[in-house]
């Protein structure tokens, strides 16, 4: 027979049950990787939102300075030479735009940006997008509304178009479609 003495806490042996001795159990740390799994998978979430983001910043910035350049280069030539120089059977029916802003009407062959103009001089079919002209507007100022295109057009609806390419071969088309107004007298 085996006495135990008063007063003394047994301690346990070595091998006890890891509850007894302060550790954790194979289920708790099973918990507990799963939680942390979960948290990563969901931060490693944001870094694709983010790059998708970031990339989507850098399209509208080069469009938005395209569009910009374009304008600049159309609103700097003579007027009333404007559909005989660019568009549609003219040797400017496309342009190219570099990351750095500038706009060329020969391919360089590393554009980010390439794009079409289209002049409406017709003023008896403007298309309904240039809203309030569609059907007929006198582009000349004559009092009439002629069938066919006009050459002496003091406002001219334009419609100008870019391609996006990014670098995971997305694309991204913008339309935009816009008034130009003659300030000079020719």
């Amino acid at each position: 027979m085996i006495r135990k003495r008063p007063g003394r806490a047994t301690e346990p042996r070595s091998g006890g049950d890891a509850a007894d001795s302060g550790g954790m159990t194979l289920v708790e740390i099973a918990i507990a990787i799963s939680i942390l799994a979960i948290g990563a998978l969901a931060f490693a979430g944001t870094f694709v939102n983010t790059a998708q983001l970031s990339q989507d910043t850098r399209d509208t910035r080069v469009i938005t300075v395209a569009m910009k350049n374009v304008l600049e280069t159309l609103h700097a030539e003579h007027f009333p030479s404007l559909t005989t120089n660019y568009g549609q059977g003219t040797a400017n029916p496309s342009f190219w735009c570099t990351d750095d802003g500038t706009v060329v009407f020969t391919d360089p062959g590393n554009a980010s940006v390439t794009g079409s103009i289209e002049f409406f001089n017709d003023e008896s079919s403007i298309p309904a997008s240039f809203a309030g002209l569609n059907g007929g507007f006198d582009l000349n100022a004559d009092g009439t509304v002629s069938s066919g295109p006009v050459s002496d057009y003091r406002i001219l609806p334009t419609r100008i178009t870019m391609t996006v390419v990014d670098s995971t071969s997305s694309t991204r088309v913008v339309t935009t479609d816009v008034l130009l107004f003659s300030v000079r007298s020719w």
